[in-house]
């Protein structure tokens, strides 16, 4: 009996999921629009499928392009792009700072430390001391020159590196960049890799003693730092000396060696070599820059014995030059100026952290500034 009605539940089952397939084959008659929407095309029972008669979305419904532009929302129109002029700014000379007439008369210290001792190493360094004294002696009359309150005092510390020649202040000039004893150097060989400028190292202590107010003021900051950190200045070394600097007993020379270095500066030079003249980029210059004569120019035997001409390749005066080498020039124009733009105080030391400092040269066509009573009342602001 179980086995009986077991079959018989099995069989309408079965029918059950015949039925069920046989719906899921039959296709779908397509949704059409309303009437007086368009025109709906005719679909005529055929062996083919309804996608060939007629285009169906996605979602089994006939596309009506009509229908979605109306649905389709409007993109926003872009606004035309308006340039921006560019606006110039006006400087008055009035709100630049003054320097007084003794802004470089004040007492302040500036620190050397060259390389001493070299006839201990001279035999794997090749470089004698007499080089070394000789550049700070020159550098301390350049800057005594200008500043008359200046105490240049050398070898403070006993030099870090074979070759050293280092510049610095102690206690003044951007915290930031200060060392852990106080230093600011202005200069290092090491860095560098050649000595000094003497105008480069001035125009530094130009912009310190303009960011402090003047030399003197420069020399109190300098004072006040020694006598409140005074734990952080180390004992002076046996090899401390006094500006000028003397000539070492123990003196080993070495024989001048001409070493070429690239200059750094972007200055308009004039060669001066014959035949060239051009006016040329200092660091701009290789080997193949200048077209030039190396030779004389000879104006001619009186009797006719030869021509007048180069001697090195007998052309005339106006002819181009036989040589091609490297320019030697002199500055086009020798004024140049200094850029004294700084940055914020520091809140600690009242006093800007950074600095530019740079010379560059004024240009030939000055501009006409013209400040206006509405720029003048901003600034006053």
């Amino acid at each position: 009996k179980f086995q009986k009605f077991k079959k018989e539940d099995d069989e309408e089952g079965e029918s059950q999921g015949s039925e069920q397939n046989e719906d899921a084959d039959k296709t779908l008659p397509p949704v059409l629009p309303d009437e007086g929407e368009g025109d709906v095309p005719k679909v005529e029972k055929d062996n083919h499928t309804q996608q060939d008669q007629v285009e169906v979305n996605e979602e089994g419904l006939i596309k009506n392009e009509e229908q979605d532009q109306q649905l389709r929302t409007p993109e926003p129109e872009s606004e035309p792009e308006v340039e921006e002029e560019e606006q110039e700014i006006l400087i008055e000379s009035s709100s630049l700072p003054d320097m007084d007439h003794e802004w470089n008369t004040g007492n302040f210290d500036i620190n050397i430390i060259r390389c001493s001792d070299c006839h201990l190493h001279y035999d794997y360094c090749r470089h004698s001391e007499d080089e070394y004294v000789n550049a700070f002696n020159d550098l301390g009359n350049e800057i005594s020159d200008k500043f008359s309150g200046v105490s240049i005092i050398g070898n403070h510390e006993r030099p870090g590196y074979l070759g050293c020649f280092d510049v610095y202040v102690r206690g003044v000039g951007p915290m930031n960049k200060r060392d852990g004893q106080g230093r600011y150097f202005l200069f290092s060989k090491k860095l560098a890799g050649k000595f000094p400028k003497a105008q480069e190292i001035i125009d530094t202590i130009t912009i310190l003693c303009l960011l402090y107010g003047n030399s003197e003021k420069l020399g109190q900051a300098q004072k006040e730092f020694k006598e409140n950190y005074r734990y952080l200045i180390p004992k002076a070394d046996k090899g401390k000396h006094e500006y000028p600097g003397d000539m070492p007993e123990n003196l080993k020379k070495q024989p001048a060696l001409k070493q070429k270095i690239k200059p750094q500066s972007d200055r308009i030079m004039r060669c001066k070599n014959w035949g060239c003249g051009q006016e040329y980029q200092e660091d701009k210059n290789d080997k193949h820059s200048c077209r030039h004569h190396p030779g004389k120019y000879q104006f001619g035997s009186r009797h006719g014995l030869w021509p007048e001409s180069w001697t090195c390749c007998r052309a005339e005066w106006d002819s181009l030059g036989c040589r091609k080498g490297f320019h030697k020039g002199v500055p086009a124009t020798e004024f140049v100026r200094l850029c004294i733009n700084h940055g914020e105080p520091n809140p600690d030391s009242f006093y800007p952290d950074s600095f530019c400092g740079k010379p560059f040269q004024e240009p030939e066509n000055k501009p006409e500034w013209q400040v206006t009573a509405e720029d003048k009342e901003a600034l006053l602001c």
